[in-house]
């Protein structure tokens, strides 16, 4: 991956989408809807991908 791509990416902002993704996720289990649990659940594994890439590459 080249690592010019993510320059621009800020890693306090990606840290914080990241927790607040996944405090989305206990909120639909706590109101059980499962399709907030769902969107949020797929938004978690791709933002925490581009984070893994973050803390990587820097």
């Amino acid at each position: 991956m080249d690592e010019g791509r993510f320059l621009g990416i800020s890693l306090g902002m990606y840290i914080a989408f990241v927790i607040d993704v996944f405090l989305w996720i206990i909120h639909g289990i706590n109101i059980q809807d499962y399709n907030v649990i769902s969107a949020n659940s797929v938004t978690l594994v791709l933002a925490s991908a581009i984070l893994s890439y973050k803390i990587r590459y820097r």
